[in-house]
Order: C-alpha cells, then sequence, then structure tokens
C-alpha cells in the first residue's frame, strides 16, 4: 500500500511539473535545453548526473522569473561550464541549489550586455578563473544577487565587480585568489556616470577565509576591496577570519580605496558590525571617501605570524578625491602583539571634518578579552562563566562595560565564540 501510495505522489509531481511546462533533463546537451527554455518556466536539473554547459554565450532576452536549479529541492545538481550574458541582455533569471566546477580558467558567470535582475543562490561555484565578473561598465547592468552560495578555490578571485543594486550576501568564500596583493574574495566597485547617482550594493553576512593564499598557505591580499566609483555602499555583518600563523601584512580586512591616477568619487560609505580576525597591518582601510560611517566593528587579533604593528582604522585622502567627512564610534579592539606608535585609529594629517571619533573600546593584552576564564582561549568554558556571573557587578564577565553583568553581555560572546569557530561550527 505505502509503494503504491509513494508510486501515485511521484506521478502527479510529474505530471504537474509537466502541465507547468517546466524542463527536466538529465545530461543531455543543457545549454540547447537552456536556450530554448520557455520564459516563466523552470529548466531542472538531476542530481545523478554532471551537466556540461559548455563555454558558449548566454543570450536569453526576458526569462520573466525562470530558474535553473536542481529537480531535488535541498540537493545540489552537478553542472560546469560557463554562463556568460554578453551582446544581447539577459533578466528576470535564477540560478539555484547547483554544484559548478570549472576547469581552472574562465568565468562560471560573466554579467553583461545590460543584463539586470539576476539572481545566483544556493550554490557550490569553484575551480573557476572567477566564480563571478559583474562588468560595471556595461550600461544597464543592475541588480546581480548572489546569495549563500560557497564560493572556494577558484584562481583569480571570488566575486568581481559591481553594479548598482549588487548584493552579495550570506555567502562563503574560501581560499580564492593566487597573484599576491591583487587578488581577493570579494573586489567590487560602480561604473561613474559623472552625474552624482547613487549606485547602492550591499557586502553582507559573507564568512571569508584565505584571500590569495600563497604555497606556505599564507593570505596575501585584503578579503573585502572596493575601488572606483563608490556612493552608497554598505559592507555589513561580515566575518573575516584567518586562521593563526597564516596572516602576512598585506593580508587587510577591508580596504575602500581610490586606485593611483583615478579620480572617481567615494561617498556615501558604511561599514558596520562587521568581526575581523588576525587582520594584518591594517584592519578598516579607506582612502579618497567622504562621508564615512565605521561603527560596531570588532577586530580581534592574536596573530603569530604577523608581528608587524597593528592599525585598526586607517583613514587617508587620495589627492584627487580628498576624503573626511568620518564618524567612527562603537567599535571594539581586542589586540595582542605589536600596535602602531600612531594608535589603532589613524587619520592622514589632511583628513577634512568634521571627524568624530567616540565610544571606542581599546583593548590590548596576550589575553584575549573574552577569554573571561583566562583558560588561553574562547570557547564553552567563557559562555559557562558569563552564565554563571548573571547578574553579578565588577567582573571580566561584563563584556559591554556597562556594570552588571546580563544577557547582553551574553549576547556579545557568542557572537565572538561563533565568528572564532565559525568553521567547526558550519563547515565540518
Amino acid at each position: 500500500m505505502k509503494l503504491l501510495v509513494g508510486f501515485i505522489i511521484t506521478i502527479c509531481l510529474l505530471l504537474s511539473l509537466k502541465a507547468s511546462g517546466d524542463v527536466i533533463i538529465c545530461g543531455a546537451d543543457p545549454r540547447t535545453a537552456l536556450n530554448n527554455l520557455p520564459p516563466g518556466e523552470d529548466l531542472l536539473l538531476c542530481p545523478e548526473v554532471t551537466h556540461d554547459f559548455g563555454d558558449g554565450q548566454t543570450r536569453l532576452g526576458d526569462m520573466q522569473g525562470s530558474v535553473i536549479r536542481s529537480s531535488v529541492s535541498g540537493t545540489l545538481a552537478p553542472a560546469s561550464g560557463t554562463f556568460i550574458f554578453i551582446n544581447e541582455p539577459t533578466h528576470n533569471l535564477t540560478f539555484s541549489e547547483l554544484h559548478l566546477v570549472g576547469k581552472g580558467t574562465g568565468h562560471a558567470f560573466r554579467f553583461n550586455a545590460g543584463s539586470s535582475n539576476i539572481t545566483v543562490q544556493d550554490s557550490i561555484i569553484e575551480n573557476y578563473s572567477l566564480a563571478s565578473y559583474v562588468k560595471s561598465n556595461s550600461p544597464g547592468v543592475e541588480n546581480i544577487k548572489l546569495h549563500r552560495n560557497i564560493v572556494r578555490y577558484n584562481i583569480s578571485q571570488g566575486f568581481l565587480g559591481g553594479s548598482p543594486g549588487y548584493e552579495v550576501i550570506d555567502n562563503v568564500f574560501i581560499d580564492n585568489g593566487n597573484n599576491g596583493i591583487y587578488d581577493h574574495d570579494i573586489y567590487f566597485g560602480c561604473k561613474d556616470n559623472f552625474n552624482g547617482a547613487p549606485c547602492p550594493q550591499l557586502i553582507k553576512g559573507n564568512y571569508l577565509t584565505g584571500s590569495s593564499r600563497d604555497s606556505n598557505g599564507d593570505c596575501y591580499a585584503s578579503q573585502i576591496v572596493a575601488h572606483g566609483y563608490v556612493n552608497g555602499t554598505v559592507i555589513e555583518n561580515n566575518i573575516i577570519s584567518e586562521p593563526k600563523g597564516y596572516v602576512t601584512g598585506f593580508c587587510y580586512g577591508i580596504d575602500v580605496s581610490q586606485l593611483a591616477k583615478n579620480d572617481y568619487p567615494m561617498t556615501d560609505l558604511t561599514i558596520r558590525n562587521n568581526i575581523i580576525i588576525n587582520q594584518g597591518r591594517v584592519g578598516i582601510n579607506v582612502i579618497g571617501a567622504t562621508g564615512i560611517l565605521i561603527e560596531g566593528n570588532t577586530l580581534w587579533s592574536r596573530d603569530s605570524r604577523y608581528t608587524g604593528a597593528k592599525v585598526a582604522v586607517y583613514i587617508r585622502t587620495d589627492p584627487d578625491t580628498g576624503g573626511g567627512d568620518v564618524i567612527l564610534r562603537n567599535n571594539f579592539i581586542d589586540y595582542g602583539g605589536n600596535i602602531s606608535n600612531g594608535g589603532v585609529f589613524q587619520f592622514s594629517p589632511d583628513v577634512t571634518g568634521p571627524i568624530l571619533v567616540t565610544n571606542n573600546t581599546e583593548y590590548y593584552n596576550d589575553r584575549s578579552f573574552f577569554d573571561v576564564d583566562d583558560d588561553g582561549t574562547v570557547g564553552t568554558g567563557d559562555i559557562a562563566t558569563v552564565l554563571g556571573n548573571l547578574g553579578n557587578e565588577g567582573t571580566t564577565s561584563d563584556l559591554n562595560l556597562d556594570g552588571a553583568v546580563g544577557l547582553d553581555d551574553l549576547s556579545i560572546l557568542l557572537r565572538m565564540f561563533v565568528a572564532l569557530n565559525w568553521e567547526e561550527l558550519y563547515l565540518n
């Protein structure tokens, strides 16, 4: 009886898919199936075989919400090849639940020719030159959204480029790039249309580690980088973490800076609530921007590989675009090792006002501020200690220094515990 019921349910599902016009394939010529997909219908890839889309151009027009996805929800469909949106625009399309494996070259996705409203989500993208390239200087490219993907072992960059409405949210970046200081996990910026128009871009909730590692496994480049036109960018709630012993001085956390000989305006920049673990020389570097809000970030460093002086936030001007109007507040600095003689918050002398630096907490000790049980690590023992001290006064469990230990202190510790143990908690 159970077999009969299961068979009837399967038949009903297949009939409903067929009635809707969705297309199901199991490896047979997926490029042709994609090119012939009726707008508004989905292309479903069975998870039992690899679907090789080849390296052809992708010119689909308005797909009216079509989705290319695994035929089994919650299971990744293996795929290879590239999706190069050039010559003619493609709109309103989603890629979901795919496991894309490249050959060490090419771009898994290239968004060009005015393509817009395209989402890549819930997928793994690995072993390409670039996982995604959004052509920022291509008119009409906008609303490219990259959500909840694992982006790993790509040769040059993770995600490159940007556009109005660009979103990079809740992705995991592992060991992308290999060209020293020039490769990054996220490398973005907008086209300057010379009209001062906002170009909102959101980099949020990502976990990043291993930017441009060398053969020894050392990080040699900044994790999140923006160059070019910036107006309305928000970088928030990201965890940037390097394993202890693998940080060089070039391994910055966040770098928003104007390239030499460029004069693209950089304005209205927000960097907030990020956690940066084991940085290189600078945690957050900003050059040539005006209208900067840096708040609520936690910078924690106990690295044994990089022994040079550290700066938490460095704000400088650019000869062409200037820089200034800075708010730096509610940040937490927890450093061991060497600190720059100029302090952890530094400004070049020509940064223009107003400059507000307020309510930041600085802690310098070989023992982490979050190691409340003083056992040399930030772990479950610290959580137990804070729980045991709830309601007490005058203890190291009072992490927000408000005079008493409360649930707010527990929340602060749990957030740091998750950041320091992210891979063990979520990837292993």
